[in-house]
């Protein structure tokens, strides 16, 4: 897989369970729009008129093999 499919399959699956949680019951108290020094602490960010977004970040690592014989680069 590569980088932005992986980024793309974890955002669709983020914005998938954050839609069935809402739909439980309580769910109407699951969004994002909360604006306040703690908001943007936990990533949480006004847009202006745009709206409000939530900062999701991804830590990656590659991983390079080898097989016998072979060199890379």
């Amino acid at each position: 897989m590569n980088l932005s499919e992986f980024v793309e399959e974890t955002l669709t699956e983020i914005l998938a369970g954050i839609r069935a949680a809402q739909k439980k019951d309580g769910g109407q108290e699951i969004a994002a729009e909360m604006f306040s020094a703690e908001g943007k602490a936990m990533g949480i960010i006004a847009g202006g008129t745009s709206g409000i977004f939530t900062i999701v970040q991804f830590d990656v690592s590659v991983l390079a093999e080898t097989k016998a014989g072979e060199r890379l680069g």
